[in-house]
């Protein structure tokens, strides 16, 4: 599995990350390679984007949120040149529901997020119940 996710082949890794978004894979498993999860639904390509966000459902918020949100912040540092990064990175946090995290990092990236978020997004987040 890690192999899988670290050759960077697309098929590969979208085969891995389906399987466990689709929970076939348990969330024990998917703590193996959390911090390559990760950084794929940051930073990979949009399918692989997609499912690795998914499958970071199955984790143990208790017990991984805060790896989670110290990930996501490192990689959209790491990637702070691609506009892309931080789309996917605030959109994990949402779809996740750590919703402390997403307004830190809003007023963390404030200028790298301009024309990301409108009003109706504004509501959402203010409306959102923390996980």
């Amino acid at each position: 599995m890690k192999k899988a996710l670290e050759t960077k082949d697309l098929l590969s890794q979208l085969s891995v990350l389906r399987m466990m978004g689709e929970g076939y894979l348990f969330p024990d498993s998917i703590e193996v390679v959390l911090e390559e999860v990760v950084e794929i639904a940051i930073t990979g390509h949009e399918e692989c984007a997609g499912w690795a966000g998914i499958a970071l459902n199955h984790v143990s918020k208790k017990k991984w949120k805060d790896k989670i949100i110290k990930l996501i912040f490192f990689y959209t540092d790491r990637n702070s040149d691609d506009p892309v990064v931080f789309h996917q990175s605030w959109l994990l946090l949402y779809r996740l529901g750590f919703k402390q995290a997403l307004l830190e990092y809003m007023e963390t990236y404030k200028n790298d997020m301009n024309g990301e978020l409108d009003d109706a997004d504004l509501r959402d987040i203010e409306n959102m119940v923390e996980r």
